[in-house]
């Protein structure tokens, strides 16, 4: 059943655009609410939606991103949110090593193409992660470089 966060991304996705200080509000949105996709649910629609909500991405060339997360996500669509940092990717693996039910954690790595990449978020304050928000649909080869399992 399509949630309300799922239509209202759908209408969001339709527009050709919206203000900056529509994007700038939007991104302190996403960085506080990482589950965001997750209430919406369609993940196409919020890659959709993220295109026209996120602010212009300046990437002109291919990036190498790691992501942490739990094993089941290598078989399943991949998340937003990268980094270009190993160590940082590592550490989000580590909080998921301990679900037994997910099969550990994984530590991921890509090359993003530049059409991929939606958004290089630079390191500040409390979230100091260098997110590189993707579209996970525009990632080709994704290997696994690390399998974190529970102690």
């Amino acid at each position: 059943m399509p949630t309300s966060y799922n239509h209202a991304m759908k209408d969001v996705a339709k527009l050709p655009r919206v203000p900056n200080e529509i994007k700038s509000a939007f991104l302190e949105i996403w960085i506080q609410h990482k589950h965001l996709p997750l209430k919406v649910g369609k993940r196409r629609v919020m890659a959709s939606a993220l295109k026209v909500l996120l602010p212009t991405s300046n990437a002109t060339k291919p990036m190498r991103l790691y992501r942490g997360t739990t094993a089941q996500e290598r078989r399943r669509l991949y998340g937003f949110s990268w980094t270009q940092e190993p160590d940082i990717a590592r550490n989000f693996a580590k909080r998921f090593a301990g679900f037994c039910d997910a099969g550990g954690a994984v530590v991921l790595e890509t090359i993003a193409p530049a059409k991929a990449i939606m958004l290089i978020r630079k390191k500040e304050r409390y979230y100091d992660e260098g997110e590189v928000i993707v579209d996970p649909y525009n990632l080709r080869s994704i290997k696994c470089i690390e399998r974190l399992t529970p102690d």
